[in-house]
């Protein structure tokens, strides 16, 4: 790229909602001696907007182009060594800028969130930006830049503890709070016409590697679709909903794997969902958001109400007010387990309307990331994403504005335990998780005690319930893995599992498997064997007391080699993990 250009950044669409934003925050948070433009159709309203960014931005250059003008775009291309580009939506309007600045050199960023718009900018200019060194970087806004940097930032920190590939990695959205533009509305209804008109248009929408610089060498790992409904997510130990933008963040996540040689790993799963936790109202929430979100689709997609809700939502130019804007936030965890067994927990927050002040932020520490950094950037060029294009660099500076991106290796996953009531879905992910047999992933074994009749020392029982019937056996929970995906401390043992659930969640490879994975997670302290006994009465369930019962799991010498600790009767149980 050419370092004699008349301007460092400049704005194009600085006249819009959201370039005004962009052009402000650079207006007070760009370094002294940096040459900052402003472009857009109208001279007029171009000088009122910089007259109102006050004193440090009353000299900055004005230059008119049009998107529908590609000498024009080519002039704006060849005067400035990065654009950021706000004028949506992007494949209507994009394309021709792209153009221009691959031919010329120039970086260019933008906010789009249009997978076909990505799509054709990757197939048409991906070459000819690599041949002039041009860094065309979409996805710069609250779409993708949380998703894309938090994942790079595991990676990296994985990679420095040398624990191997990132395996399954989930973003929960956790909290947000936030406002809705014109703009954003029209990229959304355009994308959503073109999808509706053509099937092979849907195809590649709907491709989670719609992105991929080679679709073929991407690896098959079964269904990476977004999810698309409420569900208790036994690997998150929450409810879930659908995620509005895990459309495009997943695939612009694994263009940045795809784009660095797979270095995430070739076994890298993402997902994108929304968060509600394990209170009584969490699945009321997932479920009621799941069906807003639904109905917000099929409106839009449908003729007459969408142009119902033209009328009744934000135009193009118009969006979330100061208010708004100040008060909004958004809060992001990322979580990955690595090929070496190891959990870390990525956190990624930011006070501000995520669409607007947030993403003002994000796009012009971008532009002054590009201009000013190049000497930190990965040598890289053709069209990319902001983790191929700029990577730490970027985070560096996303932190110094005040965003958090945090990293941390964990000994277990976050949040509480789920209640016994919303239990019923966990058993089904449980039971996939088992099958998969492997023994380094039984952190989440399950073993199963049948209730006897008599304690070790000869007493009868006094005590009554689904947990003490002869016939009924009882879930003994520890505080990891899938004892969290069932239930918390109050599942166990007061509320058993009958004995045809426990048969029907573990066939004998799962038995066998948990069976050979036990010597070695007590070895290593993860769990621990406690003789137990407990009482409840029909008015009153007490929580559990030590109580006594047979191995299912681990039948003949295995408990007792394996644990070093054995009742007067030989009967053990399994406890709370030692910390």
């Amino acid at each position: 790229m050419s370092g004699d250009r008349e301007l460092d950044v400049v704005v194009f669409g600085a006249t819009g909602f959201a370039g005004r934003l962009v052009a402000g925050y650079l207006a007070g948070h760009a370094p002294g001696g940096v040459r900052i433009g402003l472009a857009g159709r109208s001279q007029r309203r171009l000088a009122e907007v910089r007259a109102g960014l006050g004193a440090g931005a009353s000299a900055w250059p004005l230059l008119v182009a049009d998107s529908a003008d590609p000498v024009s775009l080519a002039a704006l291309a060849r005067a400035a060594r990065v654009v950021l580009t706000t004028v949506g939506p992007y494949r209507a309007r994009g394309l021709a800028l792209v153009a221009a600045c691959a031919e010329a050199g120039t970086d260019y960023a933008d906010l789009t969130g249009e997978v076909l718009f990505i799509r054709d900018s990757i197939d048409r200019f991906h070459d000819a930006a690599a041949a002039s060194g041009a860094r065309i970087v979409h996805c710069c806004g609250f779409d993708s830049v949380p998703s894309d940097l938090g994942v790079l930032l595991l990676h990296q920190a994985a990679r420095g503890d040398g624990a191997g590939d990132l395996l399954e990695t989930a973003l929960v959205v956790r909290a947000m709070r936030g406002g809705l533009s014109g703009g954003t509305l029209a990229s959304m209804m355009g994308q959503l016409e073109e999808v509706r008109a053509s099937a092979e248009r849907r195809r590649v929408v709907q491709d989670p590697y719609a992105l991929s610089p080679d679709r073929a060498a991407e690896p098959d790992l079964g269904d990476e679709h977004d999810l698309d409904r409420a569900r208790y997510d036994a690997q998150l130990r929450m409810w879930t909903g659908p995620w509005v933008m895990a459309g495009i963040n997943t695939r612009v996540v694994r263009r940045s794997n795809a784009l660095q040689g797979w270095a995430y790993g070739r076994r890298f799963r993402y997902r994108e969902v929304t968060g509600f936790g394990v209170g009584p109202a969490a699945p009321m929430l997932a479920i009621t958001a799941s069906a807003g979100t639904k109905a917000a689709e099929a409106g839009l997609a449908f003729g007459p109400s969408r142009a119902l809700l033209r009328r009744l939502l934000p135009a193009p130019g118009q969006g979330p007010g100061e208010k708004t804007r100040r008060t909004g936030f958004f809060r992001i965890q990322i979580q990955t387990r690595t090929s070496d067994g190891l959990r870390y927990l990525g956190t990624i927050e930011a006070q501000g309307d995520p669409g607007y002040a947030a993403t003002s932020v994000m796009l012009g520490e971008t532009g002054l990331c590009l201009a000013l950094d190049t000497g930190q950037l990965p040598d890289r060029a053709g069209v990319l994403t902001p983790a191929t294009a700029m990577g730490a660099a970027l985070a560096t500076r996303l932190r110094s504005a005040g965003h958090t991106l945090a990293i941390q290796q964990i000994t277990q996953l976050p949040g509480k335990f789920p209640r016994p009531g919303l239990a019923g879905q966990p058993w089904r992910a449980a039971r996939r998780a088992f099958a998969a047999g492997a023994a380094k992933e039984i952190n989440k074994a399950l073993t199963g005690t049948r209730s006897a009749s008599h304690h070790s020392d000869g007493r009868a029982r006094s005590c009554r319930g689904v947990c003490c019937h002869d016939c009924g056996i009882t879930i003994a929970t520890d505080g990891i893995g899938l004892a969290r995906a069932v239930g918390d401390d109050r599942y166990s043992p007061n509320r058993g599992i009958p004995l045809p659930w426990l048969r029907h969640l573990t066939g004998p490879r799962v038995r066998a498997a948990v069976r050979r994975a036990l010597p070695s997670l007590v070895r290593h302290g993860l769990i621990t064997w406690r003789l137990r006994t407990f009482h409840h009465t029909p008015q009153r369930r007490a929580w559990p007391q030590p109580w006594c019962g047979t191995s299912i799991l681990g039948r003949g010498d295995l408990p007792r080699k394996a644990a070093g600790c054995w009742s007067r009767a030989g009967e053990i149980n399994w406890s709370r993990p030692v910390p």
